[in-house]
């Protein structure tokens, strides 16, 4: 058996303690990454029922007594997981390292923890909040991907299309970071809002202090923002800081889309988070109308009605599998 095939047998035990560690410093019994990973091999479960029976024998204060009996538990689980296989052919110096990353992962060594993201998703019309393991909570948006990777040092997240509000829990010692395009959002506990309609990125402090890092700037340019500005990238334009209304920021909460002098293009690609029919605009010109006004999400037809009564567009059907907007002929 080559190596590559012995650690892939012993990666469900390592996998098996760590998340065991995730979840009870998470405070929950499960979690729907954790059930995905359950069920996608009949050794992943093998394994957690084994760590399981390792981290049972634990106790708030055991004794050495009974950290020795949770180090041969942990060994023999490994030992019983990877013997149905190849108990023949492996070492014994191979089974006490395999003991022992199984072992370290149960007293708290978090470190494979922290090499497993988390992925949360909203579908069309959704709006979720997600309490993180570390106490802060993220509100998302329709149509919304985020990625969570939680460390000792540092917590990462990615906003990879959407829009979210990011509540942070105080800790100067793990930075919290937020990534969307090459904008990078840093806090250690805050309040804002990061959206990404298109190619664009607008991150709005609420309260606390923030910095945005242009991580492919050469310089590493960064922006301080105060409660109330909102600072906006739209390339290859340069960053632009300005004071908003944060009522007006934080609206989609609500059900609520509401735009203040944004350009026709942005806002179609925020009304379309909530669309089954989306719009499309034709040409940059009309892209670049002007559009502002508060409206209900969802509420596709009574968009384009009102726009194409205030703008100089006109709009059409193609096969009902989309609206277009164009500048009136």
């Amino acid at each position: 058996m080559s190596e590559t095939e012995e650690f892939d047998a012993l990666r469900p035990v390592v996998a098996a303690a760590a998340w065991r560690v995730h979840l009870t410093e998470a405070g929950v019994a499960t979690t729907e990454a954790f059930e995905a990973w359950l069920a996608a091999d009949a050794r992943h479960r093998a394994a957690w029922e084994d760590m399981e029976k390792s981290w049972n024998a634990f106790g708030a204060g055991a004794s050495e007594l009974e950290t020795f009996a949770a180090r041969r538990a942990a060994r023999n689980d490994t030992e019983r997981v990877v013997s149905e296989r190849r108990a023949a052919t492996m070492r014994p110096w191979q089974l006490a390292a395999a003991a022992a990353v199984v072992l370290g992962a149960v007293l708290g060594g978090t470190w494979y923890w922290t090499q497993i993201p988390e992925d949360y998703h909203t579908v069309l019309g959704e709006r979720r909040t997600v309490v993180l393991a570390d106490g802060s909570r993220v509100m998302l948006d329709s149509r919304t991907e985020m990625r969570v990777r939680l460390g000792r040092h540092e917590r990462n997240l990615e906003l990879i299309v959407g829009q979210a509000r990011f509540q942070v829990a105080h800790d100067k010692s793990r930075p919290f970071s937020v990534r969307a395009g090459q904008e990078k959002v840093v806090a250690t506990g805050t309040d804002f809002n990061v959206d990404r309609p298109g190619a664009s990125v607008i991150v709005t402090l609420i309260e606390g202090h923030v910095y945005v890092e242009d991580e492919l700037s050469k310089a590493h340019a960064r922006n301080a923002l105060e409660a109330g500005q909102q600072l906006s990238v739209s390339p290859p334009q340069a960053a632009r800081i300005a004071r908003v209304d944060l009522e007006r920021i934080t609206a989609w909460q609500n059900g609520e889309l509401s735009f203040d002098n944004e350009p026709l293009s942005s806002v179609v690609e925020r009304v379309n988070r909530y669309s089954t029919q989306p719009i499309v605009v034709i040409g940059e010109k009309a892209g670049d109308l002007r559009v502002s006004g508060v409206f209900k999400a969802g509420d596709t037809t009574g968009f384009v009605r009102l726009v194409t009564r205030l703008l100089p567009l006109e709009a059409s059907a193609a096969d009902d599998e989309e609206i277009r907007l164009r500048l009136r002929r």
